[in-house]
């Protein structure tokens, strides 16, 4: 997607900006003169080519000189693809989950298995997981892919292995559980296990293959309705074993205003950066705002820049855009140099913790 990558000080005045070409994958910010100050804002604005298309813009704001933005996306170099998984013997399920090492899905509607399972990525290593629960009663089979393979058939009445299960017990409103697990802790390929959640409160049930995996990434989340506000918490948990603790850091999100133009925020507790969305309250104004900032540089202007050189003028009335969620972040061994900042439902390398307000 055509865009430029730009640099402002904490005022939101354009220090330098680069436009971004199609096949160049490394970028330097560098402005006409010294910079004195540590700190700076950066933007990578994303403006497709239809015009009824949404504008991204993604800021980091107040981060240190010297930081690198790694936009790369998930390694596919050593993935082989695609990989057309067909079924036989499917019948009426609860819900069946077929996925590699690199992808997959969900399905809870028999009609759904006619296009589900197809266009999938694979490590050499990988085998197909099969995961159906009937009649409430959940089990599972690994399927081996034969080398080079396009298209596999498998047998959904293989799935005789019955499931290990762990429960947690989660203070909160629609609590939900997914884990990924690998093979190899070095390499980017995970099985995704699957997600169990509850409706409203109560224990969830985590059913998992008893096949052992060298780690897990658990994530635990749910909902608080706290003085009001509807707050969500979320942890992601990396380690030899599927963990059962929930428990995520304290901390207290309050705002005023609900635009850009009037939004004020305070908050308590330890955290390592922020996150912030905002939309256009006007739907064809198509603009979506995401900022992040490390807690280190203090720094809550989150008013957007006079962009008019990259984005149409009126699209950047701050009075538009209405905030989305404002999110409180904790990564073990963060480095806020390291852009992008990780987080539980993307990244399973880390543990991570999260408190998001919603603002719907």
């Amino acid at each position: 997607m055509p865009g430029y990558l730009v640099a402002t000080d904490e005022n939101g005045k354009i220090i330098t900006s680069v436009k971004i070409q199609t096949g160049t994958s490394a970028y330097f910010l560098t402005t006409p003169q010294p910079y004195p100050k540590d700190r700076v804002n950066i933007y990578e604005i994303d403006v497709p080519t239809d015009p009824t298309q949404t504008i991204y813009v993604l800021g980091y704001l107040q981060v240190k000189k010297g930081s690198t933005y790694d936009a790369s996306v998930y390694p596919r170099a050593s993935a082989n693809y695609p990989l057309n998984i067909h079924l036989s013997n499917a019948s009426s399920f609860n819900q069946l989950t077929v996925c590699t090492d690199a992808g997959g899905e969900t399905i809870s509607l028999l009609s759904d298995t006619v296009h589900a399972f197809k266009y999938l990525y694979y490590s050499d290593n990988s085998k197909v997981y099969a995961y159906i629960t009937k009649n409430g009663i959940p089990s599972y089979h690994f399927f081996d892919i034969p080398k080079g393979s396009s298209d596999l058939t498998i047998d959904l009445n293989q799935c005789t292995s019955t499931m290990n299960t762990i429960n947690f017990t989660i203070n909160g409103i629609y609590p939900s559980v997914q884990v990924a697990a690998k093979t190899d802790k070095n390499s980017a390929f995970e099985y995704n296990l699957g997600t169990s959640s509850v409706f409203g409160t109560g224990t969830v049930a985590f059913n998992y293959p008893k096949e052992p995996f060298q780690q897990y990434s658990t994530i635990v989340s749910y909902n608080r309705l706290d003085n009001n506000q509807n707050i969500h918490y979320s942890k992601a948990i990396v380690g030899p074993a599927i963990s059962t603790d929930a428990s995520i850091f304290p901390a207290t999100i309050n705002f005023t205003g609900t635009s850009m133009a009037d939004f004020s925020v305070s908050t308590t507790g330890t955290y390592d950066y922020y996150y912030a969305h905002f939309i256009a309250q006007n739907i064809s104004a198509n603009l979506d705002i995401n900022y992040w900032s490390p807690s280190a540089a203090n720094y809550k202007n989150v008013k957007l820049p006079d962009f008019s050189e990259f984005i149409p003028k009126n699209l950047l009335d701050p009075t538009l855009m209405r905030l989305q969620d404002y999110g409180l972040y904790r990564v073990d061994g963060f480095d806020e140099k390291k852009l992008i900042y990780k987080r539980p439902e993307s990244d399973h390398d880390v543990n991570i913790q999260e408190v998001v307000l919603h603002n719907y």
